[in-house]
């Protein structure tokens, strides 16, 4: 998720409209009329449970050390590093994987699971960093995350082959549990790496259910990881923390942030329009009051049930929409610092439907006479909140969601070899 559009959206004329209210003045604008609603919104922000300074974000990371275990996550992850440094442990071409090399580095970083595990039952995961300004800290590098469960992952490969069960669900907890914790603050970024961790995990469970679902012992230990992945992603809650680092992007503006910096954007004309925006009179609290108005509608219109995706998919399309029509020069640097987020709520539903899919799989496999979904309520959703699809497809009983053209193409789960084709769906295919 990009945390700026980087496009300035009051259309072709706005560098020249804003330069000239330099030697106009402003009082023609809606800048005076924005500054003077700045108290009124932040406190509707207050009441949405936004944050009127970093400060006051801050101040609910200061956790007490002993319900916090980001020093044991920390601590695993450089043992995965002094361990694994220079070792290749699958060819994501060929898709062959190095087993000694895999078996090996799993069984060494044993001390480092139980620490994994020990951070598992900590209330936080909060990381010593700087984050001031916050926009330092909003872009931790999760890539390691991401090997740790990868190499669980791989470990639960190997254990599926051997038809081993236990050993498989002993990896899969594991990489279940790293995943969980990926999000040491409801950041928006952090939560979709915690989408892609949760992914190989599901993805190993389904390749081991396809092959050995009528298995009780692996539908069941299949069945106690994926209670654990199945929590909700906090899309609101992220977003309290996407407001305040859209709040900073004025005073980021002026100081020369290196992230308005990149790419010589401030150099460019639409760069020297807004830069033209913040010196004018009253521009900072204008900003700052267009900036909580945008966010109190959109935490609305989010609602508070972390389970309802469909209402996240429609507050990030009425937020690009909402923005993208002002046409005040007050919202000007509004629209450059709002995330798009109609992609995320997306992301998130997607989420939910494939885990959906492969729990009432699961179940189906236990009762094959079933003639519907056995699992009732959200399980039943797909991405586009209608039911899952349950058909026969080649004398195989399919239940699948529809896939990544947010299409229904009638339960064909087999991925294109070739080409960039979105034309397939999610889904598994039952073993007879």
């Amino acid at each position: 998720m990009k945390p700026f559009r980087k496009v300035l959206l009051v259309g072709a004329g706005g560098a020249v409209i804003i330069l000239a209210v330099l030697a106009i003045g402003f009082a023609t604008t809606d800048i005076p009329a924005a500054a003077s609603s700045l108290k009124a919104n932040e406190q509707k922000a207050l009441k949405a449970g936004l944050y009127l300074t970093t400060e006051a974000y801050l101040k609910t990371l200061d956790v007490p050390a002993s319900q916090n275990g980001a020093p044991l996550i920390q601590s695993a992850i450089s043992a995965y590093d002094a361990r694994a440094k220079g070792i290749k442990f699958e060819d994501l071409i060929s898709k062959a994987i190095n087993e000694p090399e895999i078996t090996a580095a799993y069984r060494d970083l044993e001390p480092a699971w139980r620490q994994i595990e020990e951070a598992s039952t900590k209330p936080y995961m909060i990381y010593k960093r700087n984050r001031k300004p916050l926009s330092a800290a909003i872009f931790p590098d999760f890539s390691r995350f991401k090997m740790l469960v990868r190499l669980a992952r791989l470990r639960a490969t190997i254990a599926s082959e051997q038809n081993d069960p236990e050993t498989a669900k002993v990896a899969w907890m594991r990489g279940a549990k790293m995943s969980q914790m990926v999000d040491d603050e409801p950041v928006l970024t952090s939560m979709l790496v915690r989408i892609a961790c949760e992914a190989l995990v599901e993805d190993s469970i389904r390749k081991a259910i396809i092959r050995h679902g009528n298995e009780p012992r692996w539908r069941a230990a299949a069945w106690e990881v994926l209670t654990v992945l199945d929590q909700p992603l906090d899309f609101r809650a992220s977003l309290t923390v996407e407001h305040r680092f859209a709040s900073d992007g004025f005073d980021m503006l002026k100081n020369n942030d290196a992230l308005f910096s990149m790419d010589n954007w401030n150099t460019s004309p639409e760069g020297k329009a807004v830069i033209a925006f913040s010196k004018l009179p009253k521009a900072r609290e204008a900003n700052q009051s267009r900036i909580h108005e945008c966010y109190v509608e959109f935490v609305t219109r989010v609602g508070t049930d972390k389970w309802d995706a469909q209402k996240m998919i429609a507050a990030g399309a009425w937020m690009d929409k909402y923005v993208d029509s002002r046409t005040g020069i007050s919202y000007c640097l509004a629209k450059i610092v709002m995330p798009a987020f109609s992609q995320a709520g997306k992301a998130v539903a997607k989420t939910y439907a494939q885990r959906n899919t492969l729990m009432q799989a699961i179940k189906l496999l236990e009762n094959p006479a079933a003639k519907d979904l056995p699992l009732k309520g959200r399980y039943t959703l797909d991405s586009d909140g209608k039911p899952l699809r349950l058909v026969w497809n080649n004398q195989n009983r399919v239940i699948y969601s529809i896939g990544p053209n947010f299409k229904d193409d009638g339960g064909i789960i087999e991925r294109p070899k070739s080409g960039a084709t979105q034309d397939y769906d999610y889904g598994i295919a039952l073993p007879k």
